[in-house]
């Protein structure tokens, strides 16, 4: 547009240049310098044009240069019009641009926004995955408790099992002692001779009748015994009813070797239970253990690692004793040959003295007794190095 312009300009300052030349050129002839009286008239030049011819032309030209000069304004206003147009078109564009940009930060916060709340549900997500696994740790752990809870009912159902067949056995061996004793008694008032012998005797059954009053301690001393037992350990379990008590709480314990003289103990794992190994010997009706000198072969091959022994008698001074000979041989061979001694008597056992002593306190690491065992006897027992377990 600028060009144009310029074009138009020059155009202008052209025609009045022009202008002015030709109105220089219409002055009158007096205004001309006047031919001297030597110069003849016939030697001036003639002119090629007429004078009066030369304004017309420079009108005709002014004309047409005004003519141009109207069509350049109309360009340039048309120019102008156009330039207008453009701005107006710009303006508009601008607009566009800004609207645009607006749109496009709008479009931005949103994604902003969105990936905000992505990340906000992810955690949401991973919350609560993380509760899943914590309710199905919980899940795992209550169902364990459960079987937990139904193993020991289980077990508590066994023992239950196993306590009213023991309740059964009592009360038999509780009529049968009674009945032994009355018999006892009639051949001890009759006969003069083996009058010690069926003392000694009347000394065993009263003291097994006893012990049949005596369940709840000897349960719990048995009970308390299971801590000197390992499921792989090899045990000897003596004849007597609190070691009896002790046998049937090992039912279960199919990986335990068990070696014993007591036929009761033989008879309630015949069927099943742990490893049985009987030594064999002499059998003795009344207290229904193998006995004597012939169970030697098999006790001096093995050791065990914990002998589970009975008693009648157990003081201070003479040590461990029961009512016969053969029965005391046996017992001493078993302590010789057991890595530990645990000793269960109840406390009618202590501070009592029988007929024939088969060990001595040093001998005996652990003695399990009841609460009614006389203290001073305790206190003694511990002096002599044997570990008291009161329950």
């Amino acid at each position: 547009m600028r060009t144009t312009i310029l074009v138009a300009f020059m155009i202008c300052t052209a025609a009045l240049v022009f202008a002015q030349d030709a109105a220089a050129t219409d002055q009158p002839a007096a205004d001309q310098p006047s031919a001297t009286a030597d110069q003849p008239a016939a030697d001036q030049p003639a002119a090629d044009q007429p004078a009066a011819d030369q304004p017309a032309d420079v009108l005709a030209e002014v004309e047409r240069l005004s003519a141009k000069l109207e069509e350049a304004n109309g360009v340039i206003d048309e120019l102008r019009a156009e330039s207008y147009d453009l701005k107006n078109s710009a303006q508009a564009a601008e607009d566009r641009a800004a609207t645009a940009r607006g749109e496009a930060d709008a479009a931005n916060a949103a994604v902003a926004e969105a990936e905000k709340k992505a990340a906000t549900a992810m955690s949401i997500a991973a919350a609560s995955d993380a509760e899943l696994k914590l309710a199905d740790e919980a899940v795992t752990s209550s169902s364990a408790r459960a079987e937990a809870a139904s193993a020991r009912a289980a077990a508590l159902g066994t023992k239950a099992d196993a306590l009213a067949t023991r309740a059964d056995a009592l009360t038999a061996d509780a009529e049968r002692l009674k009945a032994k004793v009355a018999e006892l008694e009639k051949q001890s008032q009759s006969l003069g001779q083996g009058e010690q012998q069926a003392r000694g005797r009347n000394t065993e059954l009263a003291q097994e009748l006893a012990a049949v009053k005596a369940v709840a301690e000897k349960q719990r001393i048995a009970e308390a015994a299971l801590a000197y037992i390992k499921p792989s350990d090899s045990i000897f379990l003596d004849g007597g009813s609190t070691v009896l008590a002790l046998a049937r709480l090992l039912t279960h314990m199919n990986s335990l070797t068990v070696v014993t003289n007591s036929l009761r103990v033989a008879t309630l794992y015949a069927a099943a239970g742990p490893h049985m190994i009987l030594t064999g010997g002499e059998v003795r009706r009344l207290s229904q253990t193998m006995v004597g000198p012939t169970t030697r072969p098999l006790l001096d091959q093995l050791h065990v690692d914990t002998a589970f022994m009975g008693t009648i008698g157990l003081s201070p001074e003479a040590g461990l004793t029961t009512t016969d000979p053969r029965e005391a041989q046996t017992k001493a061979m078993v302590m010789a040959q057991a890595r530990q001694v645990v000793l269960l008597a109840d406390s009618s056992k202590i501070n009592k003295v029988s007929f024939v002593k088969f060990g001595t306190l040093p001998q005996v690491q652990v003695l399990i007794t009841d609460t009614g065992a006389d203290a001073a006897m305790l206190r003694n027992f511990r002096k002599q190095g044997v570990k008291t377990i009161i329950v």
